[in-house]
This record gives C-alpha cells, sequence and structure tokens, in this order.
C-alpha cells in the first residue's frame, strides 16, 4: 500500500534490464539530516545543491529532472488544514460563547429581579451597593470556578468521542488515525479562560442589578421607562463616535477595523440622539445603519486577504443579530399590532395573545438578551448547514 496504491517491489538491476534502461534511475529521493520534523530545515539547502548539478550536467535526460520539496510541501499543506479546522471551530465556538455570555447576564438578572424585595430590604437596613455586588460575585464565582472544571473535563470527553466516532467513520484511510492529544497547559488555559468570561460577565450583570430604588425594589415595583437618555449616556455616545472614526481613518487598512470601527461609530451615534429623542427612533436608526453597513461590507470587501479575516464572520454575525433585536425591540409595538391583528381578532386566542405578548415586552431588556441567544443558536445553525453542503 506504499503511497496509498497497490505496489510491486523488484530488486533495481532487475527492472532496469526489463525496461532496457540499464544504468538510469528516474527518481531519486534525498532526506535532509534530522528527524521527523527536523530534516525539513535543509530543503532549501537541498534544493539549491540539486538544481546546480542538474544545470551543470551534460546529460540529455538531467533536463527531465526536476527536484519537488514533497515534505515541505505536504506539511505546508497539513499546517493550512489545520489553520482551516481551526478557524471554522473558532467561528462557530465563538457564536457559542457569546450566547453563553448573554445566557448569564439573564440567569443573574432573574436572580434579581426574584430577590428584589430582598435587595431592597439589604439596602435598607446598611448594606451598601458595593456591598450586593460582592455578594452576587462570591456566589457567581462559586458558580463559575465549578461549571469550568467541571466544563474542561466534559470538553475532554466529548473531544475523546468526536475522534473515536472519525477514526471509525473514515477507516478507508488505512493507517491514519487522528491521535487523541492534549496538554495539561491547555487544559489550564481552558479553564482559566472560561472561568474568566464567566467571572467578567457576573462582573457587569451584578453592577446592572444592584442598581435599584431601595422603596421600589421593597414594594417590587416596576422602574419607570425613561424616553431620553441622560447627559452621561449623550458624553458616552459622542465619545464612542469620535473614537471610532479616528481609529477607522488611522488603521483602515485593517480589515476588522475597517468594519467594527463603524458600527461602533453607529452605537455611539444611537446613544447621542437618545439625549435629544426618543430611544425608539435612535436606536432603530442605529440598527438599520448596522445592517445596511454589514451588507454593503459583505458585498464589498470580506473577500480580500489579510491577517484575521475569519473574524470578520464572527463580528458580523454578532453585530447583524444585535442590530436586528434593537430594531424589533424598540419597534415591538409593530410586532405586537401584527401578533393582535391577525390570532387577537380570534375570540377565543385574544385573552391568550394579549398575556402572551404583554408579559415579555415588559421586561424588555430580559426579552432582547433572550431573543439574541435564540438568534445567534439559529444564525450558527443556518451557517453550519450553508458550510456542509
Amino acid at each position: 500500500n506504499y503511497q496509498a496504491s497497490a505496489n510491486v517491489f523488484m530488486n533495481l538491476g532487475e527492472m532496469q534490464s526489463l525496461y532496457n534502461v540499464s544504468g538510469k534511475i528516474n527518481l531519486v529521493k534525498i532526506s535532509g539530516t534530522g528527524g521527523m520534523r527536523a530534516g525539513v530545515h535543509e530543503t532549501d539547502s537541498i534544493m539549491a545543491a540539486v538544481n546546480g548539478t542538474l544545470a551543470s550536467s551534460t546529460n540529455p535526460d538531467a533536463l527531465r529532472v526536476a527536484p519537488v520539496p514533497i515534505k515541505e510541501t505536504s506539511l505546508e499543506q497539513s499546517k493550512q488544514i489545520g489553520e482551516m479546522v481551526t478557524t471554522f471551530i473558532t467561528i462557530f465556538g465563538s457564536f457559542s460563547i457569546i450566547a453563553g455570555v448573554i445566557l448569564i447576564i439573564n440567569i443573574f438578572t432573574m436572580l434579581a429581579e426574584e430577590r428584589k424585595s430582598e435587595l431592597g430590604m439589604a439596602r435598607a437596613v446598611g448594606m451598601t451597593r458595593g456591598d450586593l455586588m460582592q455578594m452576587f460575585m462570591f456566589e457567581g464565582s462559586t458558580y463559575t470556578i465549578a461549571a469550568a472544571a467541571f466544563g474542561t473535563l466534559a470538553g475532554l470527553g466529548i473531544a475523546f468521542s468526536l475522534i473515536w466516532g472519525v477514526n471509525n467513520i473514515f477507516t478507508m484511510f488505512e493507517g491514519i488515525k487522528i491521535p487523541f492529544y492534549f496538554e495539561i497547559d491547555s487544559l489550564i488555559n481552558a479553564f482559566c479562560m472560561g472561568a474568566s468570561i464567566t467571572l467578567l460577565t457576573i462582573i457587569v450583570a451584578s453592577w446592572r442589578v444592584t442598581n435599584i430604588n431601595i422603596v421600589r425594589a421593597i414594594r417590587d415595583i416596576e422602574d419607570p421607562v425613561h424616553e431620553k437618555g441622560s447627559k452621561a449616556g449623550v458624553a458616552v455616545g459622542v465619545a464612542m463616535l469620535a473614537v471610532s472614526v479616528l481609529v477607522f481613518v488611522a488603521t483602515y487598512d485593517e480589515l476588522i477595523v475597517r468594519y467594527i470601527a463603524p458600527c461602533i461609530a453607529l452605537l455611539g451615534v444611537g446613544m447621542a440622539m437618545r439625549g435629544y429623542t426618543t430611544a425608539k427612533l435612535a436606536f432603530s436608526t442605529a440598527a438599520i445603519g448596522m445592517i445596511a453597513w454589514t451588507l454593503y461590507a459583505i458585498a464589498t470587501f470580506f473577500d480580500e486577504t489579510g491577517e484575521g479575516t475569519e473574524y470578520l464572520f464572527i463580528t458580523s454575525g454578532v453585530f447583524l443579530v444585535l442590530a436586528a433585536v434593537l430594531l424589533v425591540m424598540f419597534n415591538s409595538s409593530v410586532v405586537v399590532a401584527i401578533v393582535t391583528g391577525t390570532l387577537g381578532r380570534i375570540g377565543s386566542m385574544r385573552p391568550v395573545v394579549k398575556t402572551a405578548v404583554s408579559h415579555p415586552l415588559n421586561k424588555r431588556f430580559r426579552t432582547g438578551m433572550t431573543v439574541s441567544m435564540f438568534t445567534l443558536v439559529i444564525y450558527t445553525i443556518v451557517m453550519v448547514s450553508v458550510f456542509s453542503a
């Protein structure tokens, strides 16, 4: 099965005599000094020596011979295939991570809402907002460490199962098996990265859920919705816009920056507009702008080659989902009107429909995060199906 094909091996002299090519050889294999990987480093010097010998030869048959760096080429192809697989896994793994981050924020938001009266009473008896944040962070860090440890071990088990399955499916490649290989450093990195992402998410969620009004929290009253943003929000929006424009101009050649900077700038425009107009108009404008820019970017420069181009798929997916959710959530009245205008006209369905649409819109942030999470999952499924096809 030499070179995955049927072969007959014969003594060199007998073969030359059989084909009447006495003294001639049509294939010479040269191996560089070193082991399986180190020998490839001598490829350039060997190629130069062989080319020099062929060029100085007076034998006309020398013109029919050319050196081929087969080992170097094979290793480079293997590296490219490995990088392609890594990129593929990175793209779809990133959506899973982002969906997981959204899920964690949602979980802690719901935990806080369940304890709203308890948190209000704790603030009333003297606990500061910082104390509440520490309480949430301590609880969250307990979940984080346990989950990261279990996830690391579970990931090893699933990886072993996948490799075992692949090796049993592709049995036509005799002698070629994907090895089950890992390093302790990789496991430690996976544990630390998972724990860090989760802990950072918990810190952000804790900061948000502990920003409560004591009286409203004790009475379990919903916080009022402010149509216009604060001056601080406007300042943050203007800063985002200014920084994004500067970065866009300074690093235009970087494809990932060329795409992300305008999206961040449009979000800044939405935040700045909210200080002077309604949230619906401000964020709808930003969302439509992000969708239009993403579609334009995909049609123009997404096929350019450059460092980190694979991350364009990740960022474009996230910004498309974010923009779509913003557009739907801040124009939910249109969605409600469509639902109630169709199913709501059926007498038996009217109370069910009105209750079903009113509850999600009463918790707009939580609903938006949930919709984002499910949208990312469906987005990933569609992308996988396209790649598979």
